[in-house]
């Protein structure tokens, strides 16, 4: 974690603290906490005995960093205000809230794989507070393979990147770098199965037509390539919720870029 507690019950972050400040402790559990301070990683505080605290959990370099870029760069923005790094809101702990041109927004740094059921429960959190949330994905773009047969850069999409793209009205947001972010879209992948002849047990021949299909994960994906600010290029949305196939997204808050689809 980014936050935590010095002995007076204030809030520190990690990269403003020194190791001589200690003790530390845990916003949550009120455990004691080690900063974990050297010359390579991100600055971030870290529980000293194993524990089942919710705030243990450990997040790889990359969340850290990119957490801590892109909250240096909201809090100076002017119209971006009571920006906060791991706010606790009880039930749901954003990586990064703040009120942008006054609506209160959550971001949400999805780095691994995650239950598509946690996602539900935290937009139904949110909703009941009136937070907008935008998740990020913390890659410059989607693990893509070159189809030579269809002519397209294909994604073997996950279940919960499947939902996050439903969710978003058919985009994922993948960080650039510094501060902006891109949008990318998946579109069902239509595959051709060739025509085969094969032989029974009898000897005799059998023979299939060949057919097309849509493939169950491989999917076709397209950007339009404009670079998106937080701060300026996106604005509050409500999505009514719908269901679709194995897909049931409820009635929740998004904070979405304020630009047309590019796709047909």
């Amino acid at each position: 974690m980014l936050r935590a507690l010095n002995k007076n019950e204030v809030s520190i972050l990690a990269w403003e603290t020194e190791k001589s400040e200690y003790p530390f402790f845990c916003p949550l559990c009120r455990e004691e906490l080690l900063l974990r301070k050297g010359k390579v990683k991100t600055h971030h505080f870290a529980h000293k005995i194993k524990t089942n605290c919710d705030y243990a959990h450990g997040e790889s370099e990359k969340h850290y960093r990119i957490k801590k870029q892109l909250y240096e760069y909201l809090k100076d923005k002017v119209n971006c205000k009571n920006c906060d790094l791991e706010r606790n809101l009880k039930t749901v702990r954003p990586d990064i809230s703040l009120r942008i041109n006054n609506i209160p927004v959550a971001i949400e740094i999805q780095n691994s794989a995650i239950d598509v059921k946690i996602i539900q429960k935290r937009m139904a959190e949110y909703t009941k507070m009136k937070i907008y949330v935008l998740w990020i994905i913390p890659q410059e773009s989607p693990s893509l393979e070159y189809r030579e047969k269809e002519k397209v850069y294909v994604h073997n999409i996950k279940e919960w990147e499947a939902y996050l793209h439903a969710l978003n009205y058919g985009k994922l947001y993948y960080w650039q770098g510094d501060n902006s972010i891109k949008a990318y879209h998946f579109e069902a992948l239509e595959i051709y199965k060739e025509s085969s002849v094969w032989y029974d047990e009898d000897g005799d021949d059998h023979y299939s037509r060949g057919y097309n299909y849509y493939a169950r994960t491989l999917k076709h994906c397209t950007t339009d390539n404009k670079i998106l600010f937080i701060d300026k290029d996106f604005i509050p949305n409500q999505n009514k919720g719908f269901s679709k196939y194995h897909i049931e997204i409820p009635k929740c808050l998004l904070y979405r870029d304020k630009y047309n689809n590019w796709w047909k």
